[in-house]
């Protein structure tokens, strides 16, 4: 049964990297190439385009950043809240 009560719905996409070697959780910054600089200012870019703002920023830790490895490229998922929540960007991977 499915039902509304008016409010925003909000869903998470995003997944759990892990490096093979080390067994340590992986950041969109560990899988991105780039520099981290390189890599924050694609990730501002990425979320103002989906309309993020100074509450976003202030509130939001770009290194937990959602994303999914696919294909060789990093597809991130700001979540910004509304309707652009299960929007994506993508940037170059550094694994194929």
């Amino acid at each position: 049964m499915k039902w509304w009560a008016g409010g925003v719905a909000e869903d998470n996409i995003g997944s759990w990297t892990y490096s093979l070697k080390s067994g340590k959780k992986l950041t969109v910054y560990d899988v991105t190439q780039g520099s981290q600089a390189s890599i924050k200012k694609k990730l501002i870019k990425g979320a103002k385009k989906f309309g993020a703002g100074n509450v976003y920023f202030k509130s939001t830790n770009l290194k937990k950043m959602n994303f999914v490895l696919k294909k060789g490229k990093v597809y991130v998922y700001p979540q910004v809240y509304g309707y652009n929540m299960d929007k994506y960007f993508t940037l170059p991977s550094r694994y194929k």
